[in-house]
């Protein structure tokens, strides 16, 4: 790696300690988030984590006591929140650039979950290609692109339209996410920015990372396989 990436191995070692806490069969929780967060120090060293943990609690009590899916799409737009997405941008699949509008479906959607009061009923769902937001409502769930509300037939159109046709929609896909479904996800959207980019040094950045991720599933249980896990 060039000297670009030499100062990481001390956020390294902070990400090491808070995934090794995550429990990958679990639902996504702030154990989860506390690691992407570290994950995020390791990719851009700048971030002020302080500064990002304050504004996830601004959004905490936006957040509270939100009974309608409708009033949480509200509350992500007066946030900020999605709008901005850009896929192949590394900096998209790390937790804190949720907070600017341009994370991925993946961090937008996870953020927004473990945010929420629990009572809420949100959950993180991971279909080929994306990721949406489960509500407590049948057949209710928020794009956490737009954000907007979709239900089934909306989700149909898009794995069909994200797949270029080549996969088919099935309710089996609506399963709640684990938090170590989660990070295989982060860590092979970091792997498809750094090829798309030509960025070697992100990439060995990202494989001397993902032992980590190795380590705590091997231990604790591999998370079950899913299809195209991007996004």
């Amino acid at each position: 790696m060039r000297a670009r990436w030499a100062d990481r191995e001390g956020s390294l070692a902070v990400f090491d300690r808070h995934v090794s806490r995550v429990d990958p069969a679990s639902p996504p929780d702030e154990r989860l988030l506390e690691a992407l967060l570290a994950l995020g120090a390791v990719i851009d060293a700048l971030v002020d984590l302080a500064e990002v943990r304050r504004r996830i609690d601004d959004l905490r009590g936006d957040l509270a006591d939100l009974d309608e899916p409708t009033e949480v799409v509200r509350a992500l737009l007066r946030a900020g929140l999605g709008g901005r997405t850009r896929f192949s941008w590394r900096g998209a699949s790390v937790a804190h650039t949720v907070l600017d509008g341009a994370g991925l479906p993946l961090t937008l959607g996870l953020v927004t979950v473990v945010a929420a009061p629990a009572d809420a009923g949100l959950r993180l769902v991971g279909m080929p290609f994306h990721v949406v937001i489960g509500c407590s409502e049948a057949d209710t769930f928020i794009d956490p692109v737009a954000p907007a509300l979709c239900d089934s037939m909306a989700l149909s159109d898009m794995v069909g339209r994200y797949s270029s046709g080549r996969i088919a929609f099935d309710r089996s896909m609506l399963t709640t996410m684990t938090a170590g479904e989660v990070l295989v996800r982060v860590f092979n959207n970091l792997e498809n920015a750094a090829n798309v980019g030509r960025d070697t040094p992100l990439l060995g950045l990202v494989r001397v990372a993902r032992r980590s991720l190795t380590v705590t599933t091997s231990a604790q249980g591999s998370p079950r396989p899913s299809l195209h896990l991007l996004n």
